[in-house]
This record gives structure tokens, sequence and C-alpha cells, in this order.
């Protein structure tokens, strides 16, 4: 699908697609961008193949300028609240459409510094207990408060005389 179906060409690459950009010409007459057009035809095509031409063609232009995707997405975002159900299914395309054309995210990791099993596990556990050295019988032996308790023994006097 040509992206110059619709007219004239989009707004310049330094020009960001955030609210409409709309001219007067010379008759007094308002002129929408190309942009703006496809929005236009989103919100009010005649049929559901005109607004998904619409959402196709908003695609390519996240193709044609990825570094204003924020701007675009938010402009769609606004058709996805509309009361027109059309509307709203045209949006979903359109953010479809643009999504399409976004390149896969694949960070570069950074090196993983890797050390030795014994040398990271003998530092981490100085002075804590491993479950493969623990031993019930001589917690029992070794321990003098393992009994149970009310809690009656940390009650202050004023909570005592208070009930």
């Amino acid at each position: 699908m040509a992206i110059l179906e619709l007219g004239t060409s989009i707004q310049s690459a330094n020009t960001p697609i955030g609210p409409p950009h709309t001219t007067v010409n010379d008759e007094g007459n308002l002129v929408l961008s190309r942009l703006d057009r496809l929005f236009v035809l989103l919100e009010t095509g005649s049929s559901p193949v005109t607004r998904r031409a619409a959402a196709q063609q908003l695609g390519e232009v996240q193709r044609l300028h990825p570094h204003e995707l924020h701007n675009l997405l938010s402009r769609i975002t606004t058709y996805l609240h509309s009361p027109s159900w059309e509307t709203r299914i045209a949006a979903g395309q359109a953010v479809e459409a643009v999504l399409r054309h976004v390149p896969q995210w694949d960070p570069v990791g950074s090196p993983v510094k890797t050390e030795s099993y014994s040398a990271s596990v003998a530092l981490s556990q100085v002075g804590r207990m491993n479950f493969q050295k623990f031993s019930m019988s001589n917690v029992l032996a070794n321990s003098s408060h393992l009994m149970g308790s009310e809690g009656k023994e940390f009650d202050t006097e004023e909570d005592v005389a208070g009930k």
C-alpha cells in the first residue's frame, strides 16, 4: 500500500507528529496535514476498509519516522477511548500496524563477573546457618528458651491493670 495515496507528503522529519498541524491557504480554507487526514479517516472513515487503510498507513508513518513512536501512540490512544465502536476498532488496528514496524528490543547485556562457587559460598555463609549442617538434636540440647508462651511475661503493668 503506497503511503502517498492520500495526497501531500507527511510532515518533515524534524517536525514532531504531536498535535494537529494545520495551515490556512490563500482562500482562507483550513488545510490539514496528511497525518491529520489519516487520523480523520481513522475516526470518520465511511467503511471499515477505509479505516483499516488509514490504520495501515499510520503503521507506515512509524516505519518512516521511528523516533516518533511515543507521539504517534499518544495520538492513537485518544481514539481508543472514542465512544464509537468502529473508531476503537480502527485505533486498535492502528496500534497493531504501528507496533508491527517497531524493531524488537534486544538489549546487549553487560558481561557478568564470575567467581568460583566455593569462594562466593564461603564469604556469603560466614556466620550463617547452613541447612545441610542443621541438627535438631543440637538445637534441643543447647537451647535454653525453647518453650511455648501466652505472652503474659511481655505485658506491661498498664495493660494488666486496664483489663
